[in-house]
């Protein structure tokens, strides 16, 4: 198998030329439509992860000293969903590189999130926020995966790389704090803010969809 070699661009020196040299490779970058929106879902997607991660130990602990249910842990609800985890990150490897694959991906699984949220919300047992949990880690890690092939196919300049996941990272620390601000600032439960999320992951997908229709 061979691997294609790529040439890193070194910046220039000055400040001046820096950002000039900054804003050319972001322009170059993102002109492709595609990076753009699966950076864009990769952000939103993210911080999504993080959330419902933050709020499941703490909705599990409720509804175990609710219900006095002590069978189930959730260490091992997360071991065994790591593992499912790694074998779909390991087909994710065969990911195509097409648009509709891409578009037909991100907007399922999307749905699938926002519908397996609303299930969270409205039930009261620790056996079915296992299953939950589990679809959720393993359709974020699968996705995630075959998200960052894609963008890989696309880059063309190594040193393009570090910028795509560096604004990866900002999208997600932007959306994570106004998450972190909404939350604190309101008397929100559990559910309520698995709901909220739910509906951010609906958005997500609705993102998609028009960058679909309008041939992005």
């Amino acid at each position: 198998m061979h691997f294609p070699v790529f040439e890193m661009e070194e910046p220039p020196s000055s400040i001046r030329l820096k950002i000039s040299w900054f804003k050319t490779q972001f322009s170059e970058t993102f002109a492709n439509k595609h990076i753009l929106k699966w950076s864009l879902w990769s952000g939103f997607s993210l911080c999504g992860y993080v959330r419902i991660s933050a709020l499941m130990e703490s909705l599990w602990k409720e509804t175990q000293l609710k219900n006095d249910e002590t069978s189930l842990n959730i260490v091992a609800v997360d071991g065994i969903s790591a593992f499912f985890a790694l074998i779909g990150v390991l087909l994710a490897k065969n990911a195509t590189g097409s648009a509709k694959f891409g578009n037909a991906l991100l907007c399922i699984t999307s749905v699938l999130e926002c519908v397996v949220l609303l299930a969270l919300s409205s039930v009261d047992n620790v056996w079915t926020y296992a299953v939950c949990d589990l679809i959720l880690e393993i359709v974020y890690q699968l996705v995630m995966a075959s998200v960052c092939v894609m963008i890989a196919q696309r880059v063309e300049h190594k040193g393009n790389f570090a910028l795509v996941f560096s604004f990866i990272g900002v999208i997600f620390a932007i959306s994570n704090l106004v998450f972190i601000c909404v939350f604190n600032s309101g008397s929100f439960t559990l559910q309520k803010q698995l709901m909220i999320l739910a509906g951010f992951h609906f958005m997500n997908g609705v993102l998609v969809v028009l960058f679909w229709l309008l041939k992005i």
